[in-house]
């Protein structure tokens, strides 16, 4: 039986209506739920993803850790010839076939060596180091084989998870044991150098041994420690366990919180944003999906001794359909080692086409597949508005309209398929995360367009194509206006924006106005006195005193120049009594590095080239 126009038409208003009530509830239509789209099968690499980032970080340290244990291995070393020597020393070691050995055969022919070992047995004879002296060096040589010990043969890096709980809370405190076990390590490297290098009794520097702790240490003395990251799940470290990590990314403890997740919530999407309110940890967003953006800045976050905070997706998607296409997860790092300016610590990685939706992205989520609904073509209509457009349009309030997501099918014909309002919302949500995401990496920055507007409005111009002859244009209105304060009295304009790219000029480059005469003898006083020169600004050298260890190295170079206060630490007595090659010298020398020799005095004739270049390394 055919179906009238009136029933047609009451059909196509029911539909209608059932497309709208599914865009702002969410509900119906479940005739329509099929929709010909695969959804993202996981990655089979996220299972091994924790450990592949802890051996990058690993390997990239590996250069530090060899130098470092390198140093450890040759103090331990001379730790132990100055205990053999010591041992060598004692009565106990003087015997008449030691001695025999020591002379040789023809030795004995003229020596009795049992009489001379009991002549060197004699009280007379000068005793060893005291006891004190030789265990504390014995115990920093201890704690230096123990090191390499655990070095060698323990475990590359560590991963802190707990399943279903905070992991950061343990990982700081795994990182503090860390941190201590370094701090007696750099102890026993001090007691190392007071001995051996300064032939100092360790045991007269105990207080000031005892204020080395791992942050006295280099930073490449750190990275020679086994990375530590904290395993957590996108979801649970932007959530519930956000105010731990933000404990432990202020702490400046050099942990790695290793976030995971998929693309089943946006809310996790901004757990990236929000670690950059940090400032000083690294924050790295990225995914399987584009793994060689994640692996290249992996190594630079193993290279620092910060906090550093990084999310990796691990959805999958299917070919062509990869999230990192789509302004729903945007890929980027920030570095506070780069540079002390935005534009040098923030980089954004940008898609080589033209970003899709996020429903592109939510369309291959299982979570998100409710939010879909097949639009058979019978019931296209001019009130549904794709979702490219539909967002466009969104402003202050959404269009009265139902968005949809064009895409074609298997055959190649068109489809359309609808979203709630709820996905909408989400994707206008995306948009404008994305935007601020590429302001911060100074792409489409509302000042600099503004700038670039002013600047055109100033040279005549409303619109220019080519950026070329723009550039060109404001290179001769400059030169022009140089000429013409070169050649008049007149000032540029006030507030012109070409005006304040140029820098101000000498005063004896514009013409003075004239002036009434003066008599004979205040003109000879004029020209007779010289103009007065600011005097050239000078920087004293100076000593951080409470990072000295009281090593006395500085002493041997000058104890004029030098001198200790009540606790023992070392001070600028007076520079004058010694020269900047000496400065030079003492700072190079000292192993603290807390000496800074400053600028040389004019008179001062040791600053040779070679010396100013020498303090030129020491900052």
């Amino acid at each position: 039986m055919p179906v009238s126009v009136e029933q047609s038409t009451a059909v196509r208003g029911g539909w209608r209506e059932q497309l709208r009530a599914f865009h702002l509830t969410g509900q119906g239509l479940e005739d329509c739920r099929t929709i010909p789209v695969p959804v993202a099968e996981a990655d089979p690499r996220a299972g091994m993803l924790a450990e592949t980032c802890g051996h990058m970080l690993y390997e990239a340290r590996s250069a530090a850790r060899n130098a470092f244990l390198s140093t450890v291995a040759r103090e331990k070393a001379r730790l132990e010839d100055l205990l053999r020597m010591d041992d060598s020393h004692s009565a106990a070691s003087v015997t008449s076939e030691s001695l025999s050995s020591a002379l040789g055969a023809e030795g004995s022919l003229f020596l009795d060596p049992a009489a001379l070992a009991s002549a060197l047995r004699r009280p007379q004879r000068p005793k060893g180091m005291a006891q004190v002296r030789r265990e504390l060096i014995e115990w920093a040589r201890h704690t230096l084989e123990d090191y390499l010990n655990v070095a060698r043969g323990g475990a590359p890096f560590h991963i802190v998870a707990v399943v279903g709980d905070d992991p950061f809370g343990p990982a700081m405190q795994f990182d503090e044991a860390l941190l201590q076990n370094m701090s007696e390590v750099q102890r026993a490297l001090r007691v190392a150098h007071l001995e051996c290098d300064s032939h100092e009794d360790a045991t007269l520097h105990q207080e000031a041994l005892n204020r080395v702790t791992w942050r006295s240490a280099k930073p490449d003395d750190l990275l020679a420690m086994p990375p530590v990251l904290a395993l957590d799940s996108a979801a649970l470290a932007s959530g519930p366990h956000m105010a731990s990590l933000v404990r432990l990314m202020r702490s400046g403890r050099p942990v790695v919180a290793l976030a995971i997740g998929d693309a089943e919530d946006f809310a996790t999407f901004d757990f990236g944003y929000q670690c950059l309110g940090f400032r000083e940890a690294c924050v790295l967003q990225s995914s399987l999906d584009q793994w060689d953006h994640a692996a290249a800045h992996l190594p630079q976050i193993a290279l620092q001794t910060r906090p550093a905070a990084v999310f990796l997706d691990t959805s999958g998607a299917p070919v062509g359909h990869e999230l990192f296409a789509s302004c729903a997860f945007p890929h980027f790092f920030y570095n506070p080692a780069s540079g002390a300016s935005w534009k040098d610590r923030f980089s954004l990685l940008l898609p080589a086409d033209q970003p899709a939706s996020a429903a592109s992205a939510a369309l291959h989520s299982e979570s998100w597949r409710s939010h879909f609904r097949l639009i058979p073509s019978g019931g296209w209509e001019e009130e549904q508005l794709e979702i490219g457009e539909y967002l466009a349009r969104y402003t202050t309030e959404a269009p009265l309209a139902i968005p949809y997501l064009a895409l074609p099918a298997e055959d190649g014909a068109p489809m359309r398929i609808a979203l709630t309002r709820d996905l909408a919302d989400a994707c206008r949500d995306r948009i404008l995360a994305w935007r601020l995401l590429e302001e911060l990496a100074g792409i489409h920055n509302a000042y600099v367009e503004s700038a670039t507007a002013q600047l055109r409005q100033e040279l005549g111009t409303s619109s220019v194509k080519d950026e070329a002859a723009l550039v060109e244009r404001v290179k001769i209105e400059t030169v022009q206006k140089l000429v013409s304060v070169l050649m008049s009295s007149q000032p540029l304009p006030a507030g012109s924006l070409t005006a304040a790219l140029l820098p101000p000029l000498p005063a004896m480059m514009a013409p003075a106005p004239p002036s009434a005469p003066q008599p004979p003898q205040q003109q000879a006083a004029s020209v007779a006195a010289p103009e007065a020169q600011p005097e050239a600004a000078s920087e004293d050298p100076y000593i951080d005193s409470f990072l000295c260890t009281s090593c006395n190295d500085c002493m041997k170079v000058n104890q004029l120049v030098f001198a200790y206060d009540g606790n023992k630490q070392a001070y600028i007595a007076d520079a004058k009594a010694g020269t900047f090659a000496e400065l030079v010298k003492a700072a190079e020398g000292c192993p603290a590095k807390c000496i800074h020799p400053g600028k040389p005095r004019p008179d001062d004739t040791s600053a040779t080239p070679q010396v100013l270049a020498r303090a030129a390394k020491l900052g």
